[in-house]
């Protein structure tokens, strides 16, 4: 079982299940929309978890990666935006929207 942490909507949740891998859904700020029914648990074991785009959103890095860890998870995939020039705000360069908070 997979596992896409910080899954905002679901959608790429979704569009993996509809390719037919076992994927579910986590995200504590944002709502299922497109895998209602296909929640994970974070803090059981998983063979894959994804993170794409989430890291930069959170306040405390090093306590999430921690309590990612925990589980053991077998592989944890994660993408992030890179930044070149450095900013006065960490979410200066990203658009306004809810899942957006400074």
């Amino acid at each position: 079982m997979c596992l896409d942490y910080g899954g905002g909507h679901g959608v790429f949740v979704r569009i993996m299940r509809d390719f037919g891998f076992d994927f579910r859904w986590s995200d504590c700020y944002a709502t299922n929309i497109y895998a209602r029914g296909f929640e994970g648990d974070v803090h059981l074991r998983h063979e894959l978890v994804t993170a794409f785009e989430v890291f930069e959103h959170l306040v405390d890095v090093r306590a999430e990666l921690a309590a990612l860890f925990e589980p053991r998870h077998r592989y944890i995939l994660v993408s992030t935006l890179v930044v070149a020039e450095s900013t006065q705000r960490y979410d200066a360069h990203l658009s306004p929207s809810p899942m957006h908070r400074p």
